[in-house]
């Protein structure tokens, strides 16, 4: 990642002031990554960034954020962006996350998005993200992609059974895929 680009700004880290880089670095990750909590922020931040520094952060944004629950779970998120969410109709979605996605890695709390019984399969030993078959946001099962010439084949490990409706939009998710990788997809679970 290049910081300048995402910043939007040419000059160097250090020139800037660090009360406005935080301020732009905490828009830019709850643009991302919203609604998120203090801690969300300062575990996605990292480096020493504690509560207090992500607090700081969320009270420079005062104006531009709002407090949401989500289940019963409070965060923060870009006022414009509640808006929408707001306005947003409920769509079934089902999308094909790599290895080492942003959503799986920045994602918290973890058992928001796997069941725990389930989180060995996708956070692995020696720090290995396998591939999540996310299904309305939630990981469903993983996913392993095997190449032969211009061949591929999606293999899915589902956590549960799947809906037909599930894989309807399943292999239309591979079809883009396939788009993107130039061949022909096929899907085995």
């Amino acid at each position: 990642m290049r910081p300048d680009q995402w910043l939007g700004t040419r000059r160097r880290l250090d020139d800037l002031d660090s009360d406005a880089t935080l301020e732009a670095i905490g828009r830019r990750y709850l643009g991302a990554y919203g609604p998120a909590t203090y801690r969300d922020f300062a575990t996605w931040w990292g480096g020493g960034t504690g509560r207090g520094q992500a607090k700081r952060m969320m009270r420079s944004l005062a104006s531009e954020i709002v407090e949401v629950s989500i289940e019963g779970k409070p965060g923060w998120m870009l006022a414009k962006d509640a808006t929408q969410a707001k306005k947003a109709a409920a769509v079934e979605t089902v999308r094909l996350l790599p290895h080492f996605d942003g959503y799986t890695l920045h994602f918290r709390p973890r058992e928001h998005l796997v069941p725990t019984r389930f989180a060995a399969r996708i956070f692995r030993n020696q720090g290995w993200i396998s591939p999540v078959l996310l299904i309305n946001g939630m990981a469903a099962g993983t996913w392993e992609l095997a190449r032969t010439g211009r061949n591929f084949e999606v293999r899915l490990q589902p956590f549960a059974p799947l809906r037909p409706a599930f894989l309807r939009k399943i292999r239309e998710e591979v079809d883009r895929l396939a788009h993107f990788l130039g061949g022909r997809v096929r899907v085995t679970d």
